[in-house]
Order: C-alpha cells, then structure tokens, then sequence
C-alpha cells in the first residue's frame, strides 16, 4: 500500500471521527476537548496528505517533463 493510500485512509478516518464522535460529544454532552484532540490529530494528518499529494505531484510533473524531450 503507498503512503499516499495510507494518509487517505487514515485522513479520512479521522474525519469520521470528528463529526460522528467528536462533534456529538461537544453539543450533545458538553465535552469540548473531544473536538480539540481529534480537530488537531486530522488537522495534522490533512497537513501530512496535502504536502504528500504536492510532493507526488512534483515528481509527475518532473517526470513528464524529462520524458517529453
């Protein structure tokens, strides 16, 4: 499995867990700091996939480029 596959599933996971469990823990049982541990945990893993996706998409531009001359 590439990391790229990895950050997405594990992203994603965490996404989940934020509006199904974190975000009903602060509004429905006044528990705020649900939201601020998983907020920051996908806050970071969306950082780590959005600069893996760039990266990746630097190599593809690279290697277009040097398989078009």
């Amino acid at each position: 499995m590439s990391v790229l596959r990895l950050l997405a599933y594990i992203e994603g996971i965490s996404f989940i867990a934020l509006l199904g469990v974190a975000m009903p823990l602060k509004y429905y049982y006044d528990k705020p700091e649900a939201v601020k541990i998983i907020g920051m945990a996908h806050g970071i893993l969306f950082m780590l996939y959005t600069i893996n996706l760039l990266i990746i998409q630097g190599k593809l531009i690279l290697f277009s480029q040097t398989n078009l001359r």
